[in-house]
C-alpha cells in the first residue's frame, strides 16, 4: 500500500455498504490512524478491504458486511496500549473471557482480549458480533459465525502478508469459506510449534471443533 493511501480515505468509497455505514468506517479509520503505528494502521486496512471482498464473494447479508468492516477496522486497536495496560484490562475483566493462568503468560493474546473491553468500554460499540470477532481474532473461538470467520482469516491472508503457502490460502478463501478457516488455523499451529511458542489454552478445544464441522474439507484443491 502506497504512502498516499495512508494519507486519505478512498478505499471506503469502494466499499459496498451503505453511506452511513461508509461514515462509520470513516470515523474508525480516523481513529485507527491517530492511535496505531502506520505499519498497524495499514494492516487494519488491508485487513477489512480483504474482509469486505471475501462479504461480497460470499454473500453475507448488509448488517454482517458492516460489523465485519468494523471489526476489521479496530481489530488491532487494542494495541494502542502498551502490554502492561492491555494485561490490566484483561484481569479486571477476567471473568468474561474464556482464559486461564497459563495464558496470561503469552502477550500476542492480550490486545485482541483488551481491544474488546476498549470498544465497549471507550468508544460505545455493544454489538456482540462485533465485540466477539475482535476478542477472538488472533486464538479463534468455538463454533465461529461468519463475522467471526472472516475477520479471523483476513487478519491473517491480507494482501501485505507474505509467508509459504498463503497463495493457497487465498485461493481456497474465495471458493470455501471452512476449508479456509482449517487451513488457516492448521497453518497457525504449525507456525507457533515451529517457533516453539506456547499455545493458547482454548487451542486444540478450537482445532478439534472445526475438524468435527468441516473435516471433511481436509484435502483442500491441489493438495
Amino acid at each position: 500500500m502506497s504512502a498516499t493511501t495512508y494519507l486519505n480515505m478512498d478505499y471506503i468509497d469502494k466499499l459496498k455498504i451503505s453511506e452511513d455505514g461508509k461514515n462509520i468506517i470513516r470515523n474508525y479509520d480516523i481513529l485507527v490512524k491517530k492511535n496505531l503505528n502506520r505499519n498497524l494502521y495499514l494492516h487494519s486496512v488491508n485487513t477489512l478491504k480483504y474482509a469486505s471482498m471475501l462479504s461480497e464473494k460470499h454473500n453475507v447479508d448488509l448488517k454482517d458486511h458492516l460489523r465485519i468492516c468494523i471489526a476489521s477496522i479496530l481489530h488491532d486497536y487494542g494495541k494502542s496500549l502498551d502490554i502492561d495496560k492491555q494485561r490490566k484490562i484483561v484481569i479486571k475483566n477476567i471473568k468474561e473471557v474464556k482464559i486461564k493462568s497459563g495464558d496470561m503468560e503469552i502477550d500476542a493474546l492480550f490486545h485482541g482480549f483488551s481491544g474488546s473491553f476498549i470498544l465497549r468500554e471507550e468508544l460505545s460499540i455493544s454489538d456482540k458480533k462485533i465485540i466477539e470477532a475482535v476478542r477472538y481474532h488472533t486464538t479463534g473461538k468455538l463454533n465461529m459465525n461468519m463475522v467471526d470467520k472472516i475477520v479471523y482469516i483476513s487478519d491473517k491472508i491480507e494482501d501485505d502478508r507474505q509467508y509459504e503457502d498463503i497463495d493457497y490460502l487465498r485461493e481456497i478463501s474465495l471458493k470455501n469459506i471452512n476449508l479456509c478457516l482449517l487451513e488457516v488455523y492448521k497453518n497457525n499451529i504449525i507456525y507457533i510449534i515451529k517457533r516453539n511458542k506456547r499455545f493458547y489454552s482454548q487451542t486444540f478445544n478450537i482445532w478439534n471443533n472445526i475438524c468435527r464441522l468441516y473435516g471433511g474439507f481436509l484435502n483442500g484443491p491441489g493438495r
